[in-house]
């Protein structure tokens, strides 16, 4: 995999910074922010990976299945829904192979190139994309990136990261087929697709937008190289609180941003709970008072609610997560204090082995007394005792089923709220 760094002016950022130019000089004040990974981005980098080994060495992502892999401190179990997710990409990526691409992954890219002699002076600007496929017979180039996640919706069309991506694509070495030509000059169109597996979206799994050369050049000129240089004028002054402040380092430290969460929380509590102030509000009593009040909601507020509350939902997370950093390390916030949780036994070993050992040699109990005989999973057995006998023998017994239903939103709730003519925040 590529080496995890990040420029200032990344790919991973690009919509935050050509939003809010302010941000850039908000974080520098800060100095580095060290940057803390989640369970979902995690689970991303995983995700990555096992579909970096599919692409290298023919692997199936479903090989994977029943294993525990650790990634970034995190322990996940590879299951089936897992791998259809990963296999999916896989498909994508091997698809443009067949038809005659030269792949490759994890492709170091830096869109400067495309600046001339403008680059002189701006920030160095480099970020890393899934894949890159030159298809010669086509003169065409495809971008290809894989987000794992299942909350929000990334859409394909205008995206500032991809088309980062994309320009720096053109600017790219790799490609063996070109004879030392420049790549821009070989391609005529570059197609820039998002694999979002475990998204729904109308338009299926995998979206793309295609846009010629001169276009995607065009845009870095006069979106992307004068965002940068708006920034970089902006010296931390100019603020627009929205979707992309979630992963901005200086996230906490905005008032543009609480001022913006603070209108937020007074308007989602007016319509949750009819104008009663929060003070007012019994914590314990909240879901009865949503299901009293909600009746008297009509369908089409319900969605305009539902729709804030998916873009307002990361930030309560996110500052969640930040105080508990906070007090942890040595912080306080007044009438905050960790606590422990709710105390639970567990044994003193995690190593289920060792325990059953200690306790068959050190007591007089059975070792059926303190263990039960379980079916383990149809993802675990195949992993125990192979494909071959799982498919012969076990695939029989298995079906594939949901376990329920989940209210999710059709779409992007941002291009709902912007449609209804009012800001995200």
């Amino acid at each position: 995999m590529a080496p995890n760094t990040h420029a200032e002016y990344g790919a991973s950022g690009a919509k935050r910074y050509l939003e809010c130019p302010g941000s850039i000089g908000l974080s520098r004040s800060l100095g580095p922010q060290p940057r803390k990974s989640s369970e979902f981005a995690a689970e991303g980098t995983l995700a990555h990976a096992i579909a970096e080994t599919c692409l290298l060495t023919g692997k199936k992502p479903h090989d994977f299945v029943g294993e525990t892999r650790t990634c970034e401190g995190y322990t996940f179990d590879i299951d089936d829904e897992f791998a259809d997710a990963v296999k999916v990409y896989v498909d994508y990526v091997n698809g443009l192979r067949l038809f005659g691409a030269e792949v490759h992954l994890e492709v170091a890219v830096d869109p400067s190139w495309a600046f001339g002699g403008a680059a002189q002076g701006l920030p160095p600007t480099f970020g890393t994309a899934d894949t890159l496929a030159y298809l010669p017979d086509e003169r065409s180039l495809h971008i290809v990136d894989l987000k794992f996640g299942r909350g929000v919706v990334v859409e394909a069309e205008g995206n500032p990261q991809i088309r980062y991506y994309g320009t720096g694509g053109l600017g790219a070495k790799v490609f063996q087929v070109l004879n030392g030509k420049p790549l821009a000059q070989m391609v005529d169109r570059v197609t820039l697709t998002i694999v979002q597996p475990r998204a729904w979206h109308a338009a299926g799994p995998a979206r793309s937008e295609t846009l010629s050369v001169r276009e995607l050049t065009d845009w870095a000129n006069d979106d992307l190289r004068t965002g940068i240089e708006r920034a970089e004028a902006d010296n931390g002054q100019t603020f627009k609180p929205g979707s992309w402040c979630q992963f901005c380092p200086a996230f906490a430290h905005c008032k543009a941003r609480r001022d913006h969460a603070a209108a937020m929380a007074t308007d989602l509590a007016a319509a949750a709970f009819g104008g009663k102030p929060l003070e007012n509000v019994d914590p314990k009593k909240v879901p009865a008072a949503v299901q009293q009040h909600g009746a008297n909601i009509s369908p089409e507020d319900l969605s305009a609610l539902l729709d804030k509350i998916a873009l307002w939902r990361p930030w309560v997370k996110a500052v969640e997560d930040y105080a508990e950093d906070l007090v942890s390390n040595g912080g306080n916030i007044p009438g905050y204090a960790l606590r422990p949780t709710t105390p639970r036994r567990h044994w003193q070993d995690d190593d289920e082995d060792k325990m059953r050992s200690r306790i068959a040699f050190e007591t007089p109990l059975r070792i059926g007394e303190v263990t039960e005989r379980r079916l383990l999973s149809p993802a675990k057995v195949q992993k125990k005792i192979g494909k071959k006998k799982y498919d012969a023998h076990v695939a029989q017994f298995v079906e594939t089923r949901s376990t329920g239903m989940k209210l999710e939103p059709e779409d992007d709730p941002r291009r709902r709220i912007k449609n209804r003519g009012r800001a995200p925040f």
